[in-house]
């Protein structure tokens, strides 16, 4: 993986004594090999580090298309083989070219038009020293962050902003309304980010800069994902394996070894079963990392049902493939308030979970301490590999078939218990997938409606903005023609859960700050254009959900992994460590109300009463942890940012 870095002069010429010093920033755990390559008009650097074996002879800035196109690569680009062949390129040459060359190699011949061809988690600039010209581009879903600020005729571009800020010449103040909408959990415009000026390059896309301007343009996006048919649920089940082991095994491709987040959900006892098998083929083991409470450990309602301890469903995958060494981490002692510099430093923008932060962390330190390269995760997987299908039930009932839909929602109640599961469904069809928001948001009663919605009634307990702060925030109407959730069977609902920057940050993170590379199969383009592409009645038929998932992997997962339906709470001990850091979040809380940026936005008042009135129990209860672990520690989390960003330490 690598840091990318450059400077533009698109009119006059650059200084001859430009320095470009952003590469420490963006990577400042990490030693690697640096390269530069500048001309009057130009300046592109590189910083990359050893992850997979061709990595070891990678060298950049590259040059091609007879010496006019100058390359930097960060990332790396699966199903190799298939483009070497497309490229007519010698298959043992191309097995051993690092994947910046090989992307080069992809340009020369098809110019922007290799966007859409390539697979793999990648970003990438290449400028055209003839046309003057500069494309920055990145893969389907934006795994890996690639920002860029424009000044007159001068442009800037960096994997990270602290890659720009490392210039003096560039401001880093921040954007206050897309800071709003980050501290208030919701989403900002892709192009976007919390810094002004600062553009991102999202996922499917790439630019095209020159001195009249940027344009950008959509390699891929979700609604140009093709429906597929086969000819029968074997097929299905074949094709679906098949796709989902090569997405693993290209993201095992490493100098060393492998590990992967195991717990017992559906997501990544998938992955970790998949990469143990084709790790075992070779004499390989994989070191799986489970999170976990403290020995000895009960919450208050052990007897509702939920799952909060889940070594032991983990232990049973691991039992079943004798190459995989367990492990199981037990964080949650330590304050969450360690890691918020850190992932500032690493990442330029406040968590999003900082509980769940504490655990990812420890399980990314201890994987890199012991040698690990990557660290597999199944973020995407409830938006492809483990979707439940529920979308089919308003499917059927708008095309007529009520008595269909009644006896697949029967047979969901069958296996869960309850109708919850389908009602909410059924909503997000009528209103996500067939627009009945937009036709009758005129009516009176639907705009009383929405101010009860979900998201504003609970806003009060999740949000930490102040109320007239948060009342102000626009909606993000640009969600539905970004996601085309007018085209998309299921209303654009899984590639909300799919397509987050948060994902590269924290991807990018984990290197720079941990030295470890975090790859997703189930974010893997083929598997969401798979899972995507499928009818919806390969998901839930005569009442099952996820039926392709669990078909397709019956042998590999144990049936209690298969089957479960009892709720997991990820971090159950979390306010231990919280409780333990209660004097600490005082100070930091006093501290935040004397950055003026952070108390216009922030309800600095109301962290202090949840800091007064500590809970002496009722840890569990739905409402607590909302209060405690979205509204105080995500208030906490931002407004220390805020005040680092603004004022250091004060």
């Amino acid at each position: 993986m690598s840091a990318l870095l450059g400077i533009i002069g698109f009119a006059d010429p650059l200084p001859r004594d430009l320095r470009l010093d952003g590469l420490g920033a963006m990577l400042p755990a990490v030693t690697g090999r640096d390269g530069e390559w500048r001309s009057g008009q130009a300046v592109l650097a590189w910083r990359g580090f050893v992850v997979t074996p061709q990595d070891r002879i990678d060298r950049q800035p590259m040059t091609g298309g007879a010496g006019r196109l100058i390359a930097v690569f960060d990332g790396r680009l699966d199903a190799r083989e298939a483009l070497a062949r497309q490229l007519d390129l010698p298959e043992g040459d191309a097995l051993a070219m690092p994947d910046g060359q090989l992307f080069l190699k992809a340009f020369e011949a098809w110019g922007t038009g290799a966007f859409a061809r390539l697979y793999g988690d990648f970003a990438c600039a290449v400028w055209d020293d003839q046309d003057r010209r500069l494309v920055l581009g990145c893969d389907a879903i934006g795994a890996r962050p690639l920002v860029w600020r424009r000044d007159g005729h001068v442009m800037r571009f960096a994997s990270r902003p602290a890659g720009l800020f490392a210039d003096p010449d560039v401001p880093r103040d921040l954007d206050e309304d897309n800071l709003i909408r980050i501290c208030g959990r919701l989403p900002i415009h892709p192009t976007e980010t919390i810094y002004r000026g600062v553009r991102a390059v999202p996922g499917g896309t790439h630019l095209v800069a020159d001195r009249d301007g940027v344009r950008l343009h959509r390699h891929w996006r979700p609604g140009q994902v093709k429906r597929f048919t086969l000819a029968s649920d074997r097929d299905y089940e074949e094709s679906f394996r098949s796709v989902l082991e090569t997405a693993v095994a290209d993201r095992m491709r490493s100098t060393k070894p492998v590990a992967s987040h195991l717990s017992a959900g559906f997501d990544s006892s998938t992955v970790t079963a998949v990469a143990a098998r084709r790790l075992a083929a070779s004499g390989r083991r994989l070191t799986a990392y489970t999170a976990a409470p403290a020995v000895g450990y009960t919450p208050e309602d052990a007897a509702s049902g939920a799952l909060f301890d889940e070594s032991e469903g983990a232990a049973a995958v691991a039992a079943l493939h004798p190459n995989i060494d367990h492990v199981v981490i037990r964080a949650g002692h330590r304050s969450p308030l360690d890691g918020l510099d850190r992932f500032r430093l690493g990442a330029d923008r406040p968590p999003h979970n900082p509980v769940h932060m504490v655990w990812l962390d420890a399980i990314a330190r201890d994987a890199a301490g012991r040698g690990a390269g990557v660290l597999l995760h199944a973020a995407a997987g409830n938006a492809t590999i483990s979707y439940d299908g529920l979308h089919q039930l308003g499917h059927l009932i708008l095309r007529g078939r009520l008595i269909a839909a009644l006896r697949e929602a029967h047979g969901v109640k069958i296996e869960y218990g309850s109708y919850r599961l389908q009602a909410d469904a059924l909503t997000r069809a009528l209103i996500d997938r067939f627009g009945l928001g937009r036709r009758l948001k005129r009516v009176g009663f639907l705009r009383r409606l929405k101010q009860r919605s979900m998201i504003d009634s609970l806003s009060r307990l999740v949000i930490p903005v102040r109320e007239e702060v948060r009342a102000a925030i626009p909606r993000a109407d640009w969600q539905e023609d970004w996601f085309d959730r007018r085209v998309q069977e299921d209303g654009g609902y899984r590639a909300d859960l799919a397509i987050r920057p948060i994902y590269a940050a924290l991807s990018f993170y984990d290197e720079a700050v941990h030295g470890i590379a975090t790859r997703d199969p189930t974010a893997d383009r083929r598997v969401i254009e798979f899972c995507w592409g499928v009818p919806l009645s390969v998901w839930l038929r005569d009442g099952l959900t996820r039926r392709l998932t669990r078909n397709a992997l019956a042998g590999l997962l144990p049936p209690a992994v298969l089957g479960a339906h009892r709720t997991a709470r990820q971090a159950a001990d979390w306010h231990v460590g919280l409780t333990a850091a209660r004097d600490e979040m005082r100070e930091e809380v006093e501290a935040i109300g004397r950055s003026d940026l952070a108390r216009r936005i922030l309800d600095v008042d109301e962290l202090q009463r949840l800091l007064d009135d500590w809970p002496e129990g009722n840890w569990h209860r739905r409402e607590v942890r909302t209060l405690y672990q979205a509204k105080l520690l995500n208030g906490i989390a931002a407004g220390q940012f805020i005040r680092r960003m603004t004022g250091g330490n004060l």
